[in-house]
């Protein structure tokens, strides 16, 4: 919208209108369905290189298994919506066994990925993704910690990403202080919370989790408890 006012001041007019946004659209290479020519590019290699496949998730697991990074990726489709635009948004570890968990997707399956003795990767049947979790991670079970007591709270908290939650350390987590059960809850259970305000950063939908990118961590050792 900001170029779009930008050009139409441009034309010497302060009226946007649909003749002045089309225009301005078009001098942007935007087409009808909202896409400009790198978002075109994007979808041309998807379709022509993978077949429209899920190719981010191939490429990913592809890359860890060769760097011996991991020996599982767990595929996890989850609901297309703002609320949950990716799994950050709904799950995190604050452990090495444990999770904050948004309840109502406690049950969602996923798929394994691993690789097969022949080299190629093997994706496995959908499963509970925490039982596949733990499975993975060598463990009997992930302990979950949920957003808040009852529905609205967990629902509203979830929404200002409660669940989003950046752990820096095993049992050491950043989280927002707006979320003040999720964060009880989390203490109750033994996780340290360091609050942050966070108010702008989070106005375009992001928690500490997936703002973050870490580049150096120490291994930790897991056993089960």
């Amino acid at each position: 919208m900001r170029r779009v006012r930008d050009f139409a001041a441009a034309d010497g007019t302060d009226l946007i209108d649909r003749k002045a946004a089309a225009s301005a659209l078009a001098r942007l290479d935007v087409d009808e369905m909202g896409l400009d020519a790198l978002d075109r590019r994007y979808l041309r290699a998807l379709i022509e290189n993978y077949a429209g496949g899920p190719a981010g998730v191939e490429t990913l697991a592809r890359r860890v298994f060769t760097e011996g990074l991991a020996h599982t990726v767990l595929v996890v489709p989850i609901a297309q919506e703002r609320a949950t635009m990716h799994l950050d948004t709904i799950c995190t570890m604050v452990d090495v066994d444990a999770v904050t968990l948004y309840p109502p997707v406690a049950d969602m399956p996923c798929y394994p990925v691993t690789v097969g003795d022949d080299g190629e990767m093997v994706v496995g049947p959908a499963e509970p993704f925490l039982a596949a979790g733990a499975r993975a991670l060598g463990l009997d079970r992930i302990r979950v910690i949920g957003t808040g007591l009852d529905p609205v709270t967990a629902e509203r908290e979830q929404w200002d990403d409660g669940n989003n939650t950046l752990c820096v350390a095993p049992r050491l987590a950043m989280a927002y202080e707006r979320n003040a059960e999720t964060n009880a809850q989390l203490e109750a259970h033994g996780i340290e919370v360091i609050r942050i305000a966070g108010s702008e950063l989070g106005s375009g939908r992001g928690g500490p989790r997936c703002m973050s990118c870490p580049i150096v961590r120490d291994p930790l050792e897991i056993s089960a408890a």
